[in-house]
């Protein structure tokens, strides 16, 4: 049987959507694309047995600024391999969302390139804040010494020491009847390249940690495994 040139491509494109299956992802429209975190290229992302914090790691040192709340169970313990080459940002976290079921993510609105990785379901920080006025404070001074977001109240230790130079952003909000999650990523956005991880250590206790996504002069906080 003759197969003509058009039967043969679309056979090709059927054994190779067996493979990668990127058909699902969405091609951000041209208007779209200019300055848009999520049309950029990843050349290359290669992960060998990766835990979802390991494979946040990854986007960070990728430049990607993600900040991450981890799972108390379901994919918590799960590892994957994969291996992707010149692809969009977008592509990228569908295809790794595909392999962790019980996490979402978005990119968050009015917080610049901040992307937040989150559980479907059971998330920390659900809590409403009826009010957050912030005027020319340090990240530290609103999570650490006053404790502006309720964090302590809730169950949160926030695991700042590591840091080479202190985080001398001033930063300016002002919100009304948010969550907490909406709150601490926009004080977070602020601050250039950084982006927060929750965890719960090995002693039961919910972490909050900073890190920088990837810079000449990177910085990141231990993972607090050893908090008391």
């Amino acid at each position: 049987m003759k197969i003509s040139a058009l039967t043969e491509l679309a056979i090709c494109l059927v054994i190779a959507g067996s493979f990668c299956e990127l058909s699902r992802c969405e091609v951000p429209q041209e208007k779209d694309m200019k300055n848009d975190i999520l049309s950029k290229e990843v050349t290359s992302f290669i992960l060998v047995t990766a835990s979802l914090r390991d494979t946040v790691k990854s986007l960070r040192q990728n430049g990607l600024r993600v900040c991450f709340e981890e799972a108390k169970d379901g994919d918590r313990e799960k590892n994957i391999s994969v291996e992707f080459h010149k692809l969009s940002v977008k592509c990228l976290l569908d295809e790794l969302s595909g392999r962790f079921p019980d996490y979402n993510w978005k990119k968050e609105q009015g917080g610049g390139s901040l992307i937040v990785i989150q559980p479907k379901s059971g998330s920390i920080l659900k809590w409403n804040m009826p009010s957050l006025r912030v005027k020319n404070r340090t990240l530290m001074d609103i999570l650490v010494k006053e404790d502006m977001l309720d964090l302590k109240k809730h169950g949160i230790v926030v695991f700042y020491r590591g840091f080479a130079q202190p985080l001398n952003t001033l930063i300016n909000v002002e919100l009304s009847d948010q969550p907490a999650s909406v709150c601490l990523n926009a004080l977070v956005s602020q601050c250039p390249k950084l982006c927060w991880t929750i965890f719960t250590n090995p002693q039961g206790k919910n972490i909050l940690t900073l890190h920088f996504a990837k810079d000449e002069n990177e910085q990141s906080l231990p993972d607090g495994e050893k908090v008391k």
